[in-house]
């Protein structure tokens, strides 16, 4: 399949957050973005960046193109009628943030999303990278959801460990789906 030039480029895109760092908030709420973060964010038309809340007390940070995305998904799922206001999506809404970084790099949380992750001013935060957008979690939180769990053990979880330790991978033509499943 060939692709246009920009679409290309969004597919690119698609995997630039990766890593996991560590930051402290400043007495003025903000928090640096790691640097690799925001060479992709500064190669983007719109430099605004989308704080939404997410699952375990995290905030979920987009790109402007990848939160249109993620909320035209949203809608989609939870408001397959079209409805003029969908009271979950408004919850969800309202606390949604956009902010543009600093000249030092850094994103202001602004009040609501502290309050929804108990971030204040000293906490300590990861920043994780997920291909399209990047977390922001509190170090209690991670620590308790998300980084207790090794590498391997994630690879158990999804049932892959023995496909990998026998070099099989996605793009030896296997159906993912069978794969995934041992009696498929």
């Amino acid at each position: 399949m060939e692709y246009n030039g920009t679409k290309r480029m969004e597919m690119e895109k698609c995997y630039e957050f990766v890593g996991e760092y560590f930051f402290s908030v400043d007495e003025k709420f903000r928090v640096a973005v790691p640097s690799s973060f925001r060479k992709v964010i500064s190669e983007e038309p719109n430099q605004t960046l989308f704080l939404f809340p997410g699952p375990y007390k995290t905030i979920l940070v987009f790109t402007h193109f990848f939160w249109r995305e993620f909320w035209d998904r949203l809608e989609k799922l939870y408001n397959p009628r079209g409805l003029l206001l969908n009271f979950d999506l408004l919850r969800l809404s309202k606390n949604t943030w956009n902010v543009r970084m600093d000249s030092l790099g850094r994103i202001l949380i602004n009040e609501p999303l502290r309050k929804y992750t108990g971030i204040t001013a000293g906490s300590e935060v990861v920043i994780l990278g997920y291909t399209n957008f990047f977390i922001i979690a509190p170090r209690k939180y991670y620590d308790e959801k998300i980084g207790k769990d090794s590498e391997e053990k994630v690879w158990q979880v999804l049932g892959m460990e023995e496909d990998l330790a026998k070099g099989r991978s996605f793009s030896n033509g296997e159906n993912e789906s069978n794969r995934l499943n041992p009696t498929g």
